[in-house]
């Protein structure tokens, strides 16, 4: 399910005939090449999905599920700009005719869009998101007799507010290397964000209908936490099987709570919808509509999805659940999902 496709690079030659005789010049146009990784300034996350484009000829792309890009251009760029939603909105120079890497941290923010006429009519989105329910029962993996796909879960639980003395006590030590390993981030307030638990998991799922079967096997797992001690029974409490969210149902269960999904048929009425982008996404023509609670304290989620033009499947999610949902103890779940 990870989406790791490279752009392909290719020369422009122009043929300028110089004045009117008759010698020819040829020209190869200087690619400018930027590749990185987009963050999260406050978490240090990556994030997937942002938009990379140069501002000038709006050539670009979208990041990975690691958060890294790579971008072309043979025109002559000067600055990059990355845009996602729930995030400010940064731009950075670039130095033309040259590869280059530039990382990018975003700050989170409210929702931002681009300047909106408002015409009298119906969303375009609205149109979009009909056709996704006509054709809920045929994109819906439930409808396939079998299916099988591979599976990456990580789950980190952070604590923040520690007293000093907690931090130093032998409680924390089985956290030593991961702490070693990663960037101490910081929460809302400035304080120290800690993690407490991580576990990573790859496991290969598949299902069968009749007779209903399903199976995972996992194939690596690593998992770091305060008292954790079986850590192969815990990295399967965090597989797929456990957390297999499904958003062509009207809602979806995280944490015993059924939030409404983006895609529900009554969508409309718990969020707002933003029709973006269009573009070709490994090799099919989507729709990238943004989306909204309408209100706070709805069970709703804040994102992004793109569907397909023709089939109107959804073929990438990416979602985010806030503080405002009052999960106990939780302050954000984010969920991303490629499909094909």
């Amino acid at each position: 399910m990870r989406l790791n496709q490279p752009l392909s690079l290719f020369c422009l030659l122009i043929l300028t005939l110089i004045g009117g005789g008759t010698s020819v010049s040829l020209y190869a146009q200087e690619k400018t090449i930027i590749r990185g990784k987009v963050t999260d300034a406050t978490t240090n996350e990556a994030i997937p999905f942002a938009n990379v484009f140069f501002p000038k000829s709006q050539k670009g792309g979208v990041t990975d599920f690691d958060g890294f890009y790579n971008i072309v251009s043979e025109a002559p760029e000067d600055s990059l700009t990355v845009r996602f939603i729930g995030y400010k909105q940064r731009q950075k120079h670039v130095v033309k005719g040259i590869t280059q890497t530039i990382n990018i941290a975003l700050e989170p923010s409210g929702f931002q869009t681009l300047e909106i006429v408002v015409k009298p009519g119906e969303n375009p989105a609205y149109r979009i998101l009909r056709n996704v329910w006509k054709n809920k029962d045929k994109n819906d993996k439930r409808s396939l007799d079998a299916y099988e796909y591979e599976s990456y879960t990580k789950t980190e639980l952070d604590a923040d507010n520690l007293a000093e003395q907690f931090r130093k006590s032998a409680l924390m030590r089985p956290l030593a290397k991961v702490l070693d390993s990663i960037k101490l981030a910081t929460g809302e307030d400035g304080k120290p964000v800690l993690p407490v638990f991580i576990a990573e998991t790859i496991s290969d799922f598949a299902f069968l209908k009749n007779p209903e079967r399903k199976t995972e096997t996992i194939r690596a797992n690593r998992t770091k936490g305060i008292g954790v001690k079986d850590a192969g029974f815990i990295s399967q409490l965090m597989g797929s099987t456990f957390q297999d969210y499904n958003f062509y149902q009207n809602s979806v269960n995280i944490l015993e709570k059924n939030f409404i999904s983006p895609i529900s048929t009554n969508g409309i009425a718990f969020y707002h919808y933003y029709l973006m982008d269009s573009f070709v996404l490994d090799s099919h023509y989507c729709y990238k509509i943004d989306f909204k609670p309408r209100r706070a304290l709805d069970l709703a989620f804040t994102g992004s999805i793109w569907i397909t033009d023709t089939s109107f499947a959804l073929k990438r999610i990416a979602v985010e659940v806030g503080k405002d949902a009052n999960i106990n103890y939780i302050e954000r779940i984010k969920i991303q999902q490629e499909l094909q």
